[in-house]
């Protein structure tokens, strides 16, 4: 099956996705959304091309909000990188927005991606507070993503293999760094 990304008449990829100038760039955005049609059919057709993309879906974006969420609740050398590093870089990830719901007087340092000093500290400081209930939820959505990622998987019949994919949910979600 050739697989090739669609495109709008003016070349441009999906509605308010900026087209990369490589034709790799090309790919890697449609396939971020989705956007396929192959000579073999399309995804929706096939039930278990399906499956498959909802499974990595899912457990990528569980991955991702792990990831987020280590970011501010472990140190650097465990993380492998500097922790914090997101909301320095002015990276707003899942446990800076469900902060936002628990102290919307933090808004106007998100606002400006903490680029004003002290902003970085002040955010870390509110996360850790003992009312915040960012980083619980934060855990929930990649729990979340996790289930979904295994409910793609009920089209499969039992096996060790659906077994071993529905135990990488699982770590993915318990991973500590």
């Amino acid at each position: 099956m050739m697989v090739r990304p669609v495109y709008a008449a003016n070349g441009e990829g999906a509605p308010g996705i900026a087209a990369s100038d490589s034709a790799l760039g090309r790919v890697q955005d449609a396939s971020r959304y989705g956007v396929f049609d192959g000579d073999a059919g399309r995804l929706e057709d096939d039930p278990y091309a399906v499956a498959a993309y909802e499974y990595g879906r899912h457990l990528g974006l569980a991955f991702q909000v792990i990831d987020d969420l280590l970011d501010y609740t472990v140190d650097s050398e465990t993380l492998g990188k500097p922790a914090g590093g997101d909301l320095a870089g002015g990276l707003i990830t899942a446990p800076a927005f469900y902060l936002l719901e628990d102290r919307p007087d933090l808004l106007p340092l998100i606002e400006r991606r903490c680029k004003v000093a002290g902003d970085c500290e002040i955010v870390m400081e509110a996360l850790k507070q003992p009312g915040s209930t960012a980083f619980a939820r934060t855990q929930a959505l990649a729990d979340s993503h996790a289930t979904q990622a295994r409910a793609a998987l009920d089209i499969l019949s039992p096996s060790p293999y659906k077994e071993a994919l529905e135990a990488i949910t699982y770590k993915v979600t318990a991973r500590k760094k």
